[in-house]
């Protein structure tokens, strides 16, 4: 009986008149999403269905059983620690947010020490001054920055005139990395900076820099190590503006940036989003609160690195919503289903009345559906079945369909008629005291065709 409603149910979740052709798709559609779910310990059979499925589930909870503290238990754990399974694929997906605060200064150390080689064969390379080059070093600010990193060098006991452009260049790109690490602070904490260069300026500048140097070979060499300040500032960066720039600025702003610039900026965004994830009550249905908006959806998009990284990210968050959605239904609104299933009885002579109508105009579903609203004692959903059922839906998700259910999934759908003569047999089993002169199967007495009777 169990595995007759588990079947019915999703059956209702593909659709009423569904073909066998349809039954079967459905069926592969549904152990398709088992096997995806073949990772996730915490993923059950129920959790696959639709909104029968979860209506079914709820009904079984409030039938007294065995399973009821037990099916609600899994419910209420798992999603207790939804959070910690969103982040995780995070870190997985996107970065790790813990090596933000944590390792940081390890990742920018152990970029350097990786970059060395290509910064040697970078600056072997002479850039040649184009006119685009000639342009940015023209600007005033680039002169003033000239003149800042020659004191700087000279401080140390360097020298810039001494090296080549390439290197020279590449200096005063590291004191633009550190302008703009003090301006960005400067701003924090509400203060104007100390060299009067504003935050977007700065950035401006770096940028048309780096666009006017021919030299495939420092590109290459930043790609990899874009710089201790710039990897710390871009870290900061995706921090601090991940989730209040607007969405259509991110994507851009990546692009503009080196590879290892843009990875640590993405850093910085992962630890942003996992501060949103943690907050709140550990039961807060995430998928729903945070990643429902369209803002996060296209930040997202921006944001990850690959279309199939955001897409598994986006498949996690699918099954998690599947989870809550299950519980929502099973733990939420009115507990006074029972009561209502009680007294729904009291309309039964009614209910009787208009299914003959219905009958007689040859119209089965409406029967068909209020056959399915009437009493356990018409249902069979007894205590035992109740706890059965429980059991089948908190089954591993990655198990899938089992054959029982696949069978009477099959036989609802290639057995249309025998269906619908269930039905009117049913129908008329329950209107008998209304219908004393219509014959039982095999009995004797007037029979009727169009609400007359037949002669």
């Amino acid at each position: 009986m169990a595995a007759e409603k588990f079947a019915e149910a999703m059956a209702r979740d593909v659709g009423a008149s569904a073909t066998p052709a349809e039954i079967a798709a459905a069926t592969r559609r549904v152990n398709a999403r088992a096997a995806a779910a073949a990772d996730d310990p915490t993923m059950m059979l129920s959790d696959l269905g639709g909104e029968n499925t979860r209506r079914l589930m709820r009904q079984a909870n409030n039938m007294p059983n065995e399973n009821v503290q037990r099916f609600n238990l899994r419910l209420d754990q798992r999603q207790n620690f939804q959070w910690q399974r969103i982040e995780r694929e995070m870190a997985r997906s996107l970065r790790d947010p813990r090596e933000y605060a944590e390792t940081v200064g390890d990742i920018i150390a152990r970029r350097r020490q990786a970059a060395r080689a290509n910064f040697d064969r970078a600056f072997s390379v002479e850039t040649p001054m184009t006119r685009e080059l000639r342009a940015v070093l023209a600007r005033p600010i680039m002169r003033e920055l000239h003149a800042l990193t020659a004191r700087n060098l000279a401080n140390r006991g360097q020298a810039i005139g001494l090296e080549n452009r390439t290197r020279q260049l590449h200096n005063v790109k590291l004191e633009l990395d550190s302008q703009i690490q003090a301006a960005r602070r400067a701003q924090a904490s509400g203060n104007r900076p100390q060299a009067g260069w504003d935050v977007n300026t700065l950035q401006t500048v770096k940028r048309d820099l780096l666009s006017a140097m021919d030299n495939p070979s420092y590109r290459h060499a930043l790609d990899n190590y874009a710089g201790e300040s710039a990897l710390a500032n871009a870290a900061e960066d995706g921090f601090e503006n991940a989730l209040r720039m607007h969405t259509e600025e991110i994507a851009p702003m990546l692009q503009r940036m080196s590879v290892s610039e843009a990875d640590m900026w993405r850093l910085g965004a992962a630890r942003a989003l996992a501060g949103r994830i943690r907050q709140g009550n550990v039961t807060r249905d995430r998928t729903e609160s945070l990643f429902g908006s369209p803002d996060i959806q296209m930040r997202m998009e921006a944001i990850f690195p690959t279309n199939g990284a955001r897409r598994q990210f986006q498949r996690m968050l699918v099954r998690e919503a599947r989870k809550s959605d299950l519980r929502k239904e099973v733990q939420g609104g009115s507990k006074t289903d029972r009561n209502l299933q009680t007294a729904s009885e009291a309309g039964e002579p009614m209910r009787a009345a208009v299914m003959a109508t219905q009958l007689a105009s040859g119209r089965l579903e409406p029967v068909l559906n209020a056959l399915s609203r009437i009493g356990n004692r018409f249902s069979g959903l007894t205590p035992a079945t109740a706890n059965a059922i429980l059991e089948r839906g908190m089954r591993p998700a990655a198990e899938g369909l089992d054959e029982q259910v696949i069978q009477i999934l099959r036989r609802r759908a290639q057995a249309p008629q025998q269906r619908s003569n269930y039905v009117r047999g049913m129908a008329s089993a329950l209107m008998g005291p209304l219908n004393q002169d219509e014959p039982l199967r095999g009995g004797s007495g007037p029979r009727y065709r169009d609400g007359q009777p037949i002669r």
